[in-house]
């Protein structure tokens, strides 16, 4: 990766494993450090699982230098709330979901 001028990775919707930011950190490649996301309805038991997500993985790699973003969410996966209307296929994005993204960047709370 180095070796053809490239100096950072985003590892797509998963957390690295440790071993590969330990290489990272004595390389000097950057890593945005992606969390895991649903592809299903934002409910309350797939919220519930990202924030223990992020909960562990922040405290388990918080001290990769190699680390410079955390990424919380792929684009809209998993943040729509779908349902059949007239035989088409609708989905909008709840102020409830809204505001659990929003709550999600505020680390104390979590």
């Amino acid at each position: 990766m180095k070796s053809i001028g490239l100096n950072g990775i985003r590892p797509h919707i998963k957390s690295e494993i440790p071993r590969k930011l330990y290489w990272a950190d004595k390389l000097g490649v950057l890593v945005m450090a992606d969390l895991p996301n649903s592809w299903g309805d934002p409910e309350y038991k797939m919220q519930q699982e990202a924030e223990n997500t992020f909960r562990a993985v922040v405290k388990r790699d918080f001290n990769h230098p190699s680390i410079f973003s955390w990424i919380l969410f792929n684009e809209t996966w998993g943040l729509s709330t779908h349902w059949e209307e007239v035989g088409k296929r609708e989905a909008q994005y709840l102020p409830e979901t809204q505001m659990w993204v929003s709550s999600m960047t505020i680390w104390p709370n979590h």
